[in-house]
């Protein structure tokens, strides 16, 4: 790739964020805040929330929708069916991406945990 004089050519790191929204419900201005939270630690390249959306509020799947996230609908049909879908996406990820340095993932209680790869 060729660079303009006086421009840079520097990549942010890859980062991902996987978002259990049955566990962290929040605000669309705190979902801001978390976009803005997540792009600090590098390239946004993957955000999906997760959660049985056809028993949640239409608005709040398409306000995170208009937000880029992939809404992605987990049937409850099994307890932590959410966390089980979480946890095989995110080990995938790691391995067919290995440009990822970061996965951010909310879970629980409105806490955010960085794992460094």
């Amino acid at each position: 790739m060729k660079v303009a004089k006086g421009q840079t050519n520097v990549q942010k790191n890859l980062v991902s964020l996987y978002w259990d929204w049955q566990n962290v419900r929040v605000s669309s201005h705190q979902a801001n805040g978390l976009l803005n939270f997540a792009s600090v630690q590098g390239d946004l390249c993957i955000k999906k929330v997760y959660a049985y959306w056809r028993r949640e509020n239409q608005r709040i799947e398409e306000a995170l929708y208009n937000l880029n996230f992939d809404c992605l609908n987990i049937p409850s049909f099994t307890k932590n069916s959410v966390d089980h879908k979480l946890i095989a996406d995110c080990k995938l990820e790691v391995l067919n991406n290995p440009a990822i340095i970061a996965i951010l993932t909310l879970v629980r209680h409105n806490i955010i945990q960085v794992h460094q790869l």
